[in-house]
């Protein structure tokens, strides 16, 4: 049994190829946002590594965000593709829980919390909170002090992701007025990740569609925000004009 796991939602583009032993075999891109040009070609060369061709696969799990819009969609269209036209089973796998849990699997402490903390911009992160296969707190899009606020009764926590770049400094206050111990590392997700996350998903049957397989941007565009605001501001000028 093989499955392809697919990481496009970071900031390095990355594929592996993990059997029923839960052993993986990864390649990550050099370059930053080379997703579109490299995917394809590192797909083909992780199976050629494995000795695995494409319509010998049993599934195909991809990291559906959030992260990167951009990103999100050339990994999602790609699986949705492939498995178009070959039928493969899709296993959409949520981006920050198999971040974290990866993480946490190699810590292999379950007293310490494994928080993957991307910046969102706007003073938003995308994060959630993990102890060993076990996603303890929701992932999903916070203000980073809301987030702290969800994380008070952890007193050992390692932070991951690029948010820590951002936040690291509100996230080292935090910690020293509450007494926590942290950690924090500005590494990024990656696919074996998504690979031993996606294996669990196979073995409980979690399949999709291609069709049903979407991107889980966990808020809307920057683009769709600004029609939304227009759409809403010509509605109040329509009902002024009454």
């Amino acid at each position: 049994m093989h499955i392809l796991a697919i990481e496009t939602t970071g900031p390095y583009c990355s594929v592996a190829v993990i059997n029923e032993n839960a052993e993986a075999a990864e390649i990550t891109s050099e370059k930053t946002l080379s997703h579109l040009q490299s995917l394809t070609v590192m797909i083909g060369d992780v199976l050629k590594d494995t000795g695995i061709e494409l319509k010998d696969l049993d599934a195909i799990a991809v990291s559906e965000g959030p992260g990167s819009f951009t990103g999100v969609r050339i990994g999602v269209s790609t699986a949705r593709g492939i498995s178009q036209v070959l039928g493969t089973k899709l296993i959409s796998v949520p981006t920050l829980e198999a971040f974290g849990t990866y993480e946490s699997s190699l810590i292999g402490d379950k007293e310490t919390l494994v928080c993957p903390v991307f910046d969102a911009r706007r003073h938003q992160v995308y994060a959630d909170g993990c102890l060993g296969e076990e996603e303890t707190v929701r992932g999903g899009p916070y203000m980073i002090d809301e987030f702290l606020g969800l994380l008070g009764e952890y007193d050992r926590i390692s932070f991951v992701g690029d948010g820590v770049r951002t936040y690291g400094d509100i996230i080292r206050e935090w910690a020293d007025a509450g007494g926590k111990t942290i950690e924090m590392d500005e590494r990024t997700q990656h696919a074996e990740g998504v690979a031993q996350l996606g294996l669990r998903l196979f073995r409980r049957g979690e399949f999709k569609e291609y069709n049903e397989l979407v991107p889980n941007y966990m808020r809307k565009a920057e683009a769709e925000r600004k029609l939304d605001a227009k759409k809403a501001a010509a509605a109040a000028q329509a009902e002024a004009e009454k």
